[in-house]
């Protein structure tokens, strides 16, 4: 019975310990460790005074993926899963009360991937820009015109 158990327990043992090996970048390509790649990078984005935007970004092969922004400003982070084939999303939205902040007409914000092993890896810069939201409305033979902008 002794002479069964102990080849398997040790099938179980060298089963996981490779998946966790697999898990921290420790077996990787021909190369080396595997490194962190973007699947997604955020676009740019008009902020509107009622309606937020929402920055993308998605990459494999990380332990942590986040929104770093120029002037101080933070992001609010609404989703942030791990899926299956070690893809991580993070859907961040900025406002136009968060944009207020910052006390100028741009920002820029990068994703940040950190890899399994420390590695970083910067996205492409998103500039966030502030949308001014004209109306004209004729009455008439006069025209109303009228124009949002929330600073």
């Amino acid at each position: 019975m002794e002479s069964r158990v102990l080849p398997m327990l040790l099938t179980i043992v060298v089963s996981v310990s490779r998946c966790v090996w697999i898990k921290f970048g420790h077996i990787g390509s021909r190369h080396g460790v595997v490194k962190p790649e973007y699947v997604a990078e955020p676009d740019d984005k008009f902020v509107l005074p009622n309606s937020p935007a929402a920055l993308l970004c998605e990459a494999k092969f990380v332990t942590k993926l986040k929104f770093n922004c120029s002037k101080g400003l933070v992001p609010k982070e609404i989703y942030n899963s791990e899926d299956e084939n070690n893809a991580t999303l993070v859907i961040a939205e900025i406002s136009q009360v968060l944009f207020k902040s910052t006390r100028g007409s741009d920002v820029v914000c990068i994703c940040v991937a950190i890899g399994y092993n420390g590695h970083i890896l910067r996205s492409r810069a998103a500039k966030l820009l502030r949308k001014l939201v004209s109306t004209s409305i004729s009455r008439g033979n006069r025209m109303i015109s009228s124009a949002i902008w929330n600073k």
